[in-house]
């Protein structure tokens, strides 16, 4: 394999490599879903798939809009749940929005998810894809979409209301000035609950198939080898603009917690002026028993999500608690985790009692 097909040439001076033979070998081992090779993006460390390639610039050149509001987190922190609230804390404080039962992932598309679908899209007609049942609401918004700028893309680029958008990549991998383009809220969970909700995810969804152990999945984790990459780095990235007026941290601690406080403190970031009444409204609407009824994947079990994993250990949304991972690791994994936690998270201006 040429040195070429080992580097690609990203926007902003940035540049990704291949993970090592030896690591790729291992990676389409115990994620079976995988058919891509992995790269790293330098200086962020973040990893990514080989269709990155197709749609990095369009990713980096993103035109945000300034009532836009970018949810950014590594996987598992809330993201869904973050997304799901202030989706209707903008549509539908009321109760009455007609697309509240659509898909979150096209009312609220994920930036960068193409990555994982661009070969696929450059080999099967687009409308196999649009006959699934997640993308029932594309049609009316992209009658004529472009199969080589992927669906999540141009769907996030087609909204001509106020947007809320979701990213698991850092801010290094978009144009420099974002915060002063739009909101961005930042989501930040336990490490620990993080690896073992991630662990789940992969097992659950197809394209990932993670088949191994909680000890080789621990290993990735700790390694930052996992799809996106290092879950510190996008904290340690987004903590630099910690004072700017555009940005809002939201633990899941607190939001379980408290989540009268959080949507309070939402309400005021995101100037919306919503009266008790209505905060009440999206807090019913985005409870636990809510949440899993609105399941993203419910839609298409069969085709992305692995039955006997949904039934054995949960759906997608699963458990919804914080502290989930006490009695599920073993000492030594403990120690693993700790230890990892201790070098990358204990210098970051984080709630120390959440690490």
């Amino acid at each position: 394999m040429s040195d070429e097909l080992d580097r690609l040439e990203l926007s902003g001076g940035r540049y990704a490599l291949a993970l090592s033979a030896a690591q790729q070998k291992k990676y389409v081992e115990d994620f079976t879903g995988t058919r891509n090779k992995m790269f790293r993006i330098h200086p962020c460390g973040t990893i990514v798939c080989e269709g990155f390639k197709y749609i990095e610039k369009d990713v980096y050149n993103f035109t945000f809009r300034p009532d836009d509001v970018l949810v950014m987190s590594y996987l598992k922190c809330g993201t869904t749940w973050t997304q799901e609230i202030i989706w209707n804390m903008i549509y539908s404080p009321n109760q009455e929005h007609a697309d509240t039962d659509e898909p979150l992932i096209t009312r609220s598309p994920v930036i960068e998810a193409d990555m994982f679908m661009m070969d696929a899209l450059k080999k099967v007609p687009i409308d196999h894809f649009l006959k699934d049942p997640m993308f029932s609401h594309y049609r009316t918004r992209c009658p004529n979409p472009n199969p080589n700028r992927g669906l999540h893309l141009q769907l996030a680029e087609s909204y001509t209301e106020r947007r809320v958008l979701k990213t698991h990549l850092p801010f290094s991998c978009y144009q420099p000035g974002l915060l002063d383009k739009c909101k961005v809220i930042v989501c930040v969970r336990h490490p620990k609950d993080v690896m073992l909700s991630y662990q789940h995810h992969c097992r659950l969804i197809k394209t990932h198939g993670f088949k191994g152990t909680q000890d080789t999945f621990i290993k990735y984790f700790v390694e930052d080898l996992l799809a996106w990459g290092s879950y510190a780095h996008l904290l340690r990235e987004a903590l630099e603009f910690k004072s700017h007026p555009n940005i809002h941290f939201i633990y899941y601690e607190d939001m379980k917690a408290d989540i009268d406080t959080e949507l309070l403190k939402l309400n005021e970031f995101l100037g919306l002026k919503l009266n008790s009444e209505q905060l009440n409204n999206v807090q019913q609407q985005t409870c636990f028993d809510s949440m899993q009824k609105l399941d993203p994947y419910r839609l298409m079990v069969s085709e992305v999500t692995d039955k006997q994993v949904a039934e054995k250990d949960g759906p997608f949304i699963r458990q919804g608690k914080a502290g989930g991972w006490k009695g599920k690791l073993t000492a030594e994994q403990e120690e693993i985790l700790d230890d990892y936690i201790s070098k990358n998270f204990a210098d970051l201006d984080l709630k120390v009692r959440y690490l």
